[in-house]
């Protein structure tokens, strides 16, 4: 419940803030158009907003509170609570302040209104949320798990070996190709006549350094 208060105080002191800057800049500018007093009215319809501000977001937060006590204790606040709060703190912080000015006169009509109003903001002010919420998952997924590849490593390894064994298969397909015609005096062996050809150069190639050390050996001892 303490840290339900803390968060109920932080908003109602951030939205009584807000009211009275936007009043403030509303009287400063109604003050410029009209060519009145600038400081009066910029101070005066502060003040009010600020007031007004203080008396919606008070009555606001009492009824969360009221949905919240009514609710599981982990229960989490959704849209359509803060929605009804808002349409009812609208409603009577505009019915009061309207009796105030102008009496009972209408005052239905002005309730009306004013919970209007408020449960307008509110959709505009939770779909702001809700996507600014998004744009934050989304840019932390795109961080944590960047997108894949368009051909990650595995798929381009089997791209590779698919085009080594197509250039194979093209490559025996000209030498044998080439073996079948006798004027181009290509000569086309099995695998073990293959294996004797390369057994006979390694034999010839061991033999020549062979040569090439005795010859070393020999020089060395002539001088």
């Amino acid at each position: 419940m303490q840290k339900w208060d803390e968060e109920s105080r932080t908003r109602i002191f951030t939205g009584t803030i807000l009211s009275v800057s936007v009043g403030a800049t509303c009287g400063g500018l109604a003050a410029f158009f009209y060519n009145r007093s600038f400081l009066r009215y910029t101070i005066a319809t502060g003040i009010n907003c600020g007031i007004f501000g203080l008396s919606f977001f008070s009555i606001r937060e009492l009824c969360l509170a009221h949905q919240q006590k009514n609710k599981p204790r982990r229960y989490n606040i959704r849209n359509t609570d803060e929605l009804i709060s808002s349409i009812i703190a609208g409603g009577l912080t505009g019915g009061l302040f309207s009796s105030i000015i102008h009496g009972r006169q209408g005052l239905l009509s002005r309730i009306f209104l004013f919970s209007l109003i408020s449960g307008v903001g509110q959709v505009c002010y939770t779909s702001a949320y809700n996507y600014r919420q998004q744009l934050i998952l989304k840019t932390k997924n795109v961080q944590q798990y960047p997108p894949l590849e368009s051909n990650p490593p595995t798929k381009k390894i089997l791209n590779n070996d698919k085009k080594e064994t197509k250039d194979k298969k093209m490559t025996e397909g000209l030498l044998n190709w080439l073996a079948s015609k006798k004027w181009t005096g290509v000569k086309k062996i099995s695998e073990e006549e293959y294996k004797q050809i390369k057994q006979a150069r390694a034999e010839a190639k061991g033999m020549q350094l062979e040569d090439s050390t005795t010859d070393e050996n020999s020089n060395n001892h002539q001088s």
